[in-house]
C-alpha cells in the first residue's frame, strides 16, 4: 500500500504490507537478505511470517548435554572430550563403543547392499530366461520375429519386477488410486504374463533334461540285453550243431564232416558273442534324481515323479516372478 506525503510529496512503501501478500519466497529472501531455505525454515516455525521482523538466531550451546542418564551422572562440569576421539562419537561413549557400532552400521550396509545386488541379478536371469523361451516360440517364422517376441517378453519382465516398488511409493505418498491402479495392471496383466512364460521355459527345460537322461537309462539297458541275448542264441546254435555232429559221425563220412564244420562255425559265434564289449555302467541312478528321492520318502502319500516335478516347476516360476516385491 502506497501513502502519499503530501508536504515532500515522499512515497511511502508499506513493506509489510506488500511481504504478507506475497508467496514467491526468493523475493522474500532478497528483501531480508537470506537464503529461500532460511524463510522456508522461517514458516516453518509457525510464529513467524513475511512482514516480520527477523526471528533472532538461537544460540547453540558449546556442549550440548548428553541424552544418556547414566553418562548425565558420570559427567562432570565442563568435560572435555579426549584428544583423539573420532569426530561424532557421542558424549560417554568410548571409542571402542564407536568403533563396534560403526561396525555394525558397515556391515548392516554391506547386507543391504548384497540383498539389493542379488534381487537384481534374479530379475536379470528371469528376464533372460524369458527372452530365451520368447525367442523359441518365434524361430519357426525368422530371426525377427525371434528378436520381436524377445524384447517383448524382456520389456514385460522388466515392468513386472519394477511396477510394485512404484505402486508401494505412491501408495506411501498418499496417492491411493493411482497405486490401486497399478496394482490392479500388475496382478491381471504383467504378472500373468510373466507367470506363463516362466512356466514355459522351467518346463520346457526341465522336461527334455529328464527325456534325456530317461534315454540314457533305456539305452543302456537295452544294450544289455541286446548282448544277453545274442549270447545266448549262439549257446543255443552251438549245442544243436554238437548234438547234430555227434548223430552224423556215428559213420564218418561227408555228411560228418560238414557237421564237423557247421559245430566250429557256431562255436565260433559263440566265442563272438562272448567277446563282444561290455557297456560301461551307466553313472545315472535315475531320470530326475530330486523327484524320485521325494517319491521315495512320501511313499505312503501316493505321490508320483510327475506330480513333484510339477510342484517344483510351480515353486520355481512364483519365486522367480514375484521377485520384485522383494525389492
Amino acid at each position: 500500500m502506497r501513502q502519499a506525503n503530501a508536504k515532500s510529496n515522499v512515497v511511502v512503501i508499506d513493506a509489510a504490507n506488500i511481504l504478507a501478500h506475497e508467496t514467491n519466497k526468493t523475493k522474500i529472501a532478497r528483501f531480508y537478505g537470506k537464503d529461500p531455505a532460511t524463510i522456508r525454515r522461517w514458516l516453518r516455525g509457525g510464529d513467524w511470517k513475511p512482514g516480520d521482523p527477523a526471528p533472532p538466531r538461537r544460540p547453540q550451546p558449546k556442549n550440548p548435554a548428553p541424552t544418556d542418564a547414566r553418562s548425565m551422572q558420570n559427567l562432570e562440569p565442563f568435560q572435555r572430550v579426549p584428544t583423539g576421539t573420532p569426530v561424532g562419537t557421542p558424549i560417554g561413549v568410548t571409542t571402542t563403543e564407536s568403533g563396534i557400532r560403526r561396525a555394525i552400521a558397515g556391515a548392516r550396509s554391506l547386507v543391504s547392499a548384497a540383498y539389493t545386488l542379488f534381487v537384481f541379478i534374479a530379475m536379470f536371469i528371469c528376464a533372460a530366461m524369458n527372452a530365451r523361451y520368447h525367442w523359441s516360440l518365434g524361430e519357426t517364422s525368422g530371426t525377427m520375429m525371434s528378436a520381436s517376441l524377445a524384447a517383448l517378453g524382456f520389456v514385460n519382465d522388466g515392468v513386472t519386477f519394477l511396477l510394485p516398488k512404484r505402486a508401494k511409493a505412491q501408495w506411501r505418498s498418499g496417492d491411493r488410486g493411482d497405486a490401486l491402479f497399478k496394482w490392479a495392471l500388475w496382478l491381471c496383466v504383467f504378472f500373468p504374463l510373466t507367470t506363463l512364460s516362466t512356466a514355459g521355459f522351467t518346463s520346457q527345460n526341465f522336461g527334455d533334461a529328464m527325456a534325456s537322461r530317461a534315454g540314457i537309462l533305456v539305452r543302456a539297458s537295452g544294450t544289455a540285453d541286446q548282448r544277453a541275448k545274442a549270447i545266448e542264441i549262439a549257446d543255443k546254435q552251438a549245442k544243436a550243431a554238437t548234438r547234430a555232429k555227434e548223430a552224423e559221425c556215428s559213420i564218418r563220412g561227408p555228411r560228418c564232416r560238414d557237421k564237423e564244420v557247421a559245430e566250429q562255425t557256431a562255436l565260433q559265434n559263440l566265442a563272438a558273442a562272448n567277446a563282444a564289449p561290455i557297456e560301461a555302467e551307466t553313472a545315472i541312478s535315475a531320470a530326475d534324481p530330486a523327484a524320485h528321492m521325494f517319491v521315495n520318502l512320501l511313499y505312503r502319500f501316493d505321490v508320483t515323479e510327475q506330480d513333484i516335478q510339477y510342484a517344483r516347476i510351480i515353486l520355481m516360476t512364483m519365486a522367480l516372478t514375484a521377485v520384485g516385491l522383494v525389492l
